[in-house]
């Protein structure tokens, strides 16, 4: 039987009910307007008919109609159900009520999966020894009731099922799913992973995250980690890693620490950062936002060092300076993330905390060691620090970064806090600034892949083009197979999806741009590989290795000789 939401959403499209709040225009496939959950002049909020979903650039406000409804008339979920039944001359049918029996029966066979898993590590030398050798005590081991999943097809479901577990439940608790749709039997969601369960914040398991252990001979190498799916008990927009244990010591030290995963997590509890959260598999949201805003308003970002990193950290300060927060970044040092560093030496980690910069000063430093000449110092900094600073809600201390970046780059402080305030007089205009600023700081190819799957995805969710889709899927996996876990991180996929649909919906030689697009992503697989081949080379040269030099050498020349072919191709 098909739910009340069903059943309203197959009557209203997204543009109708929208456009009977605020007026739409039309922006090629999709729709747009000012944003009406915050301030602006230009109009960055989309809609878009073919997901019945809308975004906005500016704000970063997204969802379905019960979400818009929600947010535009102040009402929770039922409120909204109620509003959308009547528009759409549905009458509501009372839920089951077996439905909140049905939730306690989820934490029940996510318990009892829990035990399962932590047993089976206690009985498997191998993935016991791993992990212990990354550094974790058994204290720590038992505290986050780390586990391990076997690497079989169905042990965790049949061992659910002898407990009196339908498969049916487990199913919907995310820990199995099966292997067609429709089809009869299920599989374990994770197997041969090193099992992390994550909790609600009374410490309840919801869901889990697994870190790939066993690879099968022959096998192409798995997502490192993969996460359990949106479920009736966890949202992962909602959900901050950690913070049952975390939010006692937030509190009392008023300053949380955001890492980038598990074992960043446990590591820094360990070292006595207990006041450490870690996101699931999606980027900051404003739902973990205000989890942190009830207990504190300083952040600490301990995000990895590459550029990657540096860039998740401006995409998380992004939103916590827009909301208040005052974030700070730890620097770490010898290039590690923190599991690395703490296991080296906790004493690096505990400094690393204790000396993190603002993000201000951060993006500052970056710019100043990089741009030499002061006049490139001066754009480099108008275009990838002065929109952090312009995010910064709180005056004073606005104030105070204007004048650092003025007394950095030699500039009048009055021609500075001119070019902040342009930036906060249009807020349309400060979230494209960020996002260049973000993009300036990205590697080129995260770049392209970020682009190429935002074309796939647009793609696989528009009627007609699935042989289209399927034929860029290949291709792509076999210059990047990275690429396959990008979509993990909802938030990034919703976004990325909805700039293709505005960037690309009408273009007419859409197969030539992604030619060309995954040509210069093989680009630049080839130079990363040539610099990573030289490397090597040097090395194996140094070692007196003929026969590893002769292999790297061919390797090398081959793949200069194909370098050089794309080169020529891209400028014929």
């Amino acid at each position: 039987m098909r739910s009340n939401a069903e059943l309203i959403k197959e009557r209203l499209s997204i543009a109708e009910v929208v456009s009977s709040y605020i007026k739409l225009e039309k922006a090629g496939g999709s729709f747009r307007a000012r944003c009406p959950f915050h301030n602006e002049k230009t109009p960055s909020f989309y809609v878009s008919p073919t997901r019945n979903s809308f975004y906005c650039f500016g704000c970063e406000a997204k969802g379905d109609i019960f979400t818009f409804v929600e947010r535009y008339e102040g009402v929770d979920f039922r409120g909204a159900l109620k509003m959308l039944a009547e528009k759409a001359g549905i009458e509501l049918v009372r839920e089951d009520p077996k439905e909140r029996d049905e939730r306690e029966e989820l934490f029940r066979v996510m318990e009892e999966a829990a035990s399962y898993f932590k047993a089976n590590l206690a009985a498997h030398p191998a993935p016991r020894e791993y992990i212990m050798k990354r550094g974790l005590t058994e204290a720590t081991l038992d505290s986050f009731r780390i586990g391990y999943a076997l690497p079989e097809w169905r042990s965790l479901t049949e061992h659910l099922v002898r407990k009196g577990f339908p498969e049916a439940l487990i199913e919907k608790a995310g820990l199995a799913k099966r292997a067609t749709e429709g089809g009869d039997r299920v599989y374990d969601r994770f197997r041969g992973r090193i099992m992390f369960p994550l909790m609600d914040t009374s410490g309840r398991v919801i869901a889990f995250s697994g870190r790939v252990f066993d690879i099968p001979q022959g096998k192409e190498e798995p997502a490192k980690y993969i996460n359990s799916p949106e479920t009736p008990l966890f949202s992962k927009s909602k959900v901050l890693y950690g913070f049952d244990k975390a939010k006692e010591a937030i509190r009392k030290w008023s300053f949380a620490i955001l890492v980038e995963g598990q074992m960043d997590l446990v590591m820094s509890h360990q070292a006595g950062y207990r006041n450490a959260v870690a996101l699931s598999g999606t980027a900051l949201t404003d739902e973990h936002v205000d989890q942190l805003l009830r207990l504190t308003d300083r952040l600490v970002l301990a995000l990895d060092t590459d550029k990657a990193g540096i860039a998740a950290a401006g995409r998380s300060a992004t939103l916590a300076l827009r909301r208040g927060l005052d974030v700070k970044v730890a620097l770490l040092s010898q290039g590690k993330d923190p599991a690395d560093l703490i296991q080296a030496d906790p004493e690096l980690w505990k400094e690393a905390v204790k000396s993190a910069v603002h993000i201000v000063d951060y993006y500052l430093k970056i710019v100043l060691d990089k741009e030499k000449d002061e006049r490139k110092r001066r754009l480099a900094v108008s275009a990838t620090v002065l929109p952090y600073v312009a995010l910064i809600a709180k005056p004073m201390d606005r104030a105070h970064f204007t004048a650092r970046v003025a007394q950095a780059v030699h500039l009048p402080e009055d021609a500075v806090r001119q070019e902040v305030e342009s930036f906060r007089a249009q807020p349309s205009a400060l979230a494209p600034a960020v996002a260049r600023a973000e993009e300036a700081l990205r590697p080129h190819k995260e770049v392209l892949l970020h682009t190429l799957c935002s074309i796939l995805w647009w793609l696989e969710g528009s009627q007609g083009r699935v042989e289209e889709a399927m034929d860029l899927k290949r291709r792509l996996l076999a210059l990047a197979p990275e690429a396959a876990s990008l979509g993990e991180d909802e938030n990034l996929r919703n976004k990325l999806v909805f700039q293709a649909e505005l960037l690309y919906a009408q273009v007419a030689d859409l197969p030539q741009v992604i030619n060309d697009l995954l040509l210069r992503l093989e680009r630049e697989s080839l130079r990363q590989a040539i610099d990573i081949l030289r490397f090597n080379l040097t090395e194996s040269e140094r070692a007196g290795s003929t026969e590893r030099t002769a292999t790297l050498l061919e390797e090398s020349r081959n793949a200069a000789r194909r370098l050089s072919e794309i080169d020529a191709r891209m400028q014929s």
